[in-house]
């Protein structure tokens, strides 16, 4: 499994650096990592359509601040890991209100990124499972399967009802089946709607104009949490 890392950094040398440690990082532990660099919070978010695991960024920007982009990324992708370096310590409150994984500051002791981001590996790589991407105009929103209560189809819109929040989006259950990930097709069990209900297809309800009804009766849905530890020990 690739695990996607994101830094947003205004400092190109700092940026680097960072880049550059969390590919070592992975390195140390045998973990590919894939490392994209953004000098700018704003081209960031232009680019994000909830495909990082972990973003390392720092709290104060220009433009849109570091705390701002982290309220936008949660938005959209609950679960991703966010990790906070700045200058200052002032920030650490809103660290907290947007869930944030951790919060150092700089100057960066390589010591304590390395242990941060190492547990920042250790909880992706104990949570990884299958995931969907729901999108909806240019918004993005991914959604592990287990978090997934149940899903309910109306004339070519859906409903993903999780733990966290109801989202609907313009698509067909065949379409949000060919967005999982991994695809339905490739996966190593098959990713089908009762998979995605997390216990069984009476948990779907499926409502048309046609009223068609629902599957046999087999018992409440499993719940699970998507959201990771907020900041301090996992």
């Amino acid at each position: 499994m690739s695990i996607r890392a994101a830094v947003v950094e205004d400092d190109p040398a700092f940026c680097r650096t960072e880049a550059d440690l969390i590919r070592s990082c992975g390195q140390a532990v045998g973990q590919t990592l894939e490392v994209d660099t953004f000098c700018s919070s704003i081209v960031f978010l232009q680019k994000y359509t909830a495909q990082y695991d972990i973003v390392v960024a720092d709290a104060v920007l220009r433009g849109c601040n570091g705390i701002e982009t982290a309220r936008r990324v949660r938005l959209l992708d609950p679960g991703c890991l966010i990790l906070f370096v700045a200058s200052t310590p002032k920030c650490t409150l809103s660290g907290y209100q947007v869930n944030a994984f951790a919060y150092l500051l700089k100057p960066l002791s390589e010591a304590a990124f390395r242990n941060e981001f190492g547990r920042a590996l250790r909880l992706v790589r104990r949570n990884e499972g299958p995931t969907i991407v729901l999108q909806e105009g240019a918004s993005y929103y991914k959604v592990p399967l287990h978090a997934i209560s149940y899903i309910e189809s109306q004339r070519h819109r859906i409903t993903v009802h999780s733990d966290e929040t109801d989202i609907t989006v313009t698509t067909t259950l065949s379409s949000l089946q060919a967005g999982s990930n991994p695809p339905a097709s490739t996966a190593s069990t098959p990713i089908t709607l009762s998979t995605w209900t997390g216990s069984a297809p009476s948990t779907a309800r499926r409502t048309s104009s046609t009223r068609a009804p629902s599957w046999p009766s087999a018992g409440p849905a499993r719940k699970a949490s998507w959201r990771h530890s907020p900041i301090g020990r996992a």
